[in-house]
Order: structure tokens, then C-alpha cells, then sequence
């Protein structure tokens, strides 16, 4: 049997880098899986974008610096393969899991953001808070 890592909200990992891209940002997993598939964001440098949601070195710890959730290269990933490829390390490095509240402000952060398309936002689950006090996780 596969070893495998189980997809959920929260999830954090470490694309590794490469010849391509030597320099990488954490990813964070902020939906359920939904037809076979997760939303991810990624976090860059705070300077750089504006944002719904904003990130304080120490907040996790993959954030060293001020840094800002990037909802525009906000992306639907195979949970399946994402499993797999987290258990054995392959292109990735798993990190420790957000804490709640950190969770919760992400996802607000997601259902506010222009950045991503309606019909992901329903897709998913990402309701605004005025919406409904019941976050997709």
C-alpha cells in the first residue's frame, strides 16, 4: 500500500526549487477536496502586491518576512497526486499545518479577493463572512 499524506485545509508545503524557479514560496491548502481537486495559495513578499490577507513573520514558519497571500496565482491542484508526492517528498517539502486562526484569515482573505473568479469562490466553498459564519473547513 502507498504511503500517502491526507489533503485537507490548512496543509502547508514547499514547492523545492529548481533550475527553472531557484527561488520558492510557501503554498497553503484552503479548501476541501472538491471533485478530486484542492485550492492552494501561494505567499510572497508583502512590499510587492496588495492583498486581502497579510501574514507576519513568526505567523507560520515558513513566513521569515512581512509577507502576503497572492490570490491571483491562486491555483486547483490533484489531491491524489498532491498526497503522494507530499508523503514522498517528490518536488516537495511538507511543512507544518496553519493554525486555525492563520486558516481562517487566509480563507476570509480568499472569499474577499477580487483575484479569484466567482465561480471558484463557489465552487469551493469561499463564502464572504457576511455570508455565512461557517468557514469550508
Amino acid at each position: 500500500m502507498s504511503k500517502s499524506v491526507l489533503i485537507k485545509p490548512g496543509i502547508a508545503f514547499l514547492p523545492l526549487p529548481t533550475d527553472d524557479y531557484p527561488k520558492t514560496h510557501p503554498h497553503f491548502v484552503i479548501s476541501k477536496v472538491v471533485s478530486g481537486k484542492v485550492l492552494v495559495v501561494n505567499i510572497t513578499d508583502r512590499k510587492n502586491i496588495e492583498s486581502t490577507c497579510y501574514i507576519d513573520a513568526g505567523e507560520h514558519e515558513s513566513v521569515t518576512k512581512p509577507s502576503a497571500v497572492y490570490y491571483r496565482l491562486c491555483s486547483e491542484h490533484d489531491a491524489e497526486k498532491m498526497s503522494h508526492a507530499l508523503a514522498k517528498g517528490v518536488g516537495v517539502r511538507l511543512l507544518n499545518d496553519l493554525s486555525t486562526e492563520l486558516l481562517a484569515r487566509v480563507v476570509a482573505g480568499a472569499a474577499s479577493s477580487k483575484d479569484i473568479k466567482g465561480s471558484t469562490k463557489i465552487k469551493y466553498g469561499l463564502k464572504s463572512k457576511e455570508h455565512t459564519s461557517d468557514p469550508p473547513f
